[in-house]
């Protein structure tokens, strides 16, 4: 009888056991989740972003997502001319703007417009004089992307040399206006104009810029 009552003691004492683990564990994971939730909260920018734990997207300019927010890594680009300072051209030959930006333009067209290309050079369809609606030297050009009606198309200066950073039959995203400071009559043509842009969600908003 002794021994039943001491096997039945071991017993209890392995359940406690057990049960003190299981406790600790979910006592452990709880603050993990916790800290977690407080980490998503308290990220207010791009290293924060990635400091938390959050991957880096493969894009240009590099990206991290957490807490249904996007940030972009803060020196991509550097711009060498101040906002307030751009004097904005409008409707610039294809010749005159920076070589650079020229190359960037053709190889966009390559990727997304083959059919208006011959090689290295434009297709008869494609108007060189109607191409740059907009252009500010070393800072942002404003460019049709199709033979016929086509894209917007959106290049910045940064990083010693030009990009295409984005493209649309209607509008812009917010976070790449905003990412790369584009001057609002960039997107509307005109200062006394509102212009927009959409969110991730889809819904449009002003843009001041």
């Amino acid at each position: 009888m002794r021994n039943g009552q001491q096997g039945f003691s071991v017993i209890k004492i392995i359940i406690a056991f057990l049960l003190l683990v299981l406790i600790a564990f979910i006592a452990f994971r709880v603050s993990r989740a916790d800290e977690s939730i407080r980490s998503a909260n308290a990220v207010t920018n791009f290293d924060e972003c990635v400091t938390a734990g959050n991957p880096i997207m493969e894009s240009y300019p590099e990206q991290c997502s957490t807490n249904g927010q996007t940030y972009f890594r803060p020196d991509d680009p550097i711009k060498d001319e101040p906002q307030a300072d751009l004097q904005i051209q409008n409707n610039v030959l294809f010749s005159e703007v920076k070589p650079a930006l020229q190359d960037e333009i053709k190889r966009v067209y390559k990727e997304r417009a083959p059919d208006c290309m011959q090689g290295d050079n434009f297709a008869a369809a494609v108007d060189e004089d109607k191409l740059i609606s907009k252009y500010t030297p070393s800072a942002f050009a404003s460019v049709l992307i199709g033979c016929e009606g086509g894209a917007a198309g959106l290049f910045a200066y940064g990083d010693n040399k030009w990009l295409f950073i984005a493209a649309t039959q209607d509008t812009y995203p917010c976070s790449i206006l905003e990412t790369y400071d584009v001057p609002h009559n960039f997107i509307t043509g005109s200062t006394d104009i509102l212009a927009e842009c959409v969110e991730e969600s889809g819904i449009s908003r002003t843009y001041k810029g």
